[in-house]
């Protein structure tokens, strides 16, 4: 992501919200960003397009890692965001799954990798599956 830079819009032409990004060459290059009245250039943000990847196919935390280059952590917190924020579609999770025992956390409200299965003290443990619809 680039870096946020703010300067005084009686000085220069351009407007408020200004962003520097890493060009191939190594230069910094300027995106600007319109005002929220008009709408006409906007720039994506890291949850919007896993939004966007979870609308599109179910996917779980360590495959949104690798997609956008993040800590599972990371993910994670965004997840959490995510699952208030995608009203009015919903936010489904495929609960884990025991690989020994076949134990599914139905009833598991988090949204990390539970740690052990209940019954047979496992560590195979499927990872839960997110996906907007």
């Amino acid at each position: 992501m680039g870096r946020r830079v703010w300067r005084n819009p009686g000085r220069n032409r351009f407007c408020r919200n200004q962003f520097l990004f890493p060009h191939s060459c190594g230069a910094l290059q300027t995106i600007l960003c319109l005002d929220k009245k008009r709408r006409e250039l906007t720039m994506p943000t890291l949850r919007r397009e896993m939004a966007e990847a979870l609308e599109k196919d179910s996917l779980d935390m360590r495959e949104l890692s690798k997609i956008f280059h993040i800590k599972e952590r990371e993910v994670l917190d965004h997840l959490r965001h995510i699952s208030r924020s995608a009203r009015p579609k919903r936010f489904v999770i495929e609960p884990a799954c025991c690989l020994d025992c076949g134990f599914i956390f139905k009833k598991r409200s988090r949204l990390s990798t539970p740690s052990r299965c209940p019954l047979c003290r496992s560590l195979s443990i499927t990872l839960p599956r997110f996906k907007i619809t």
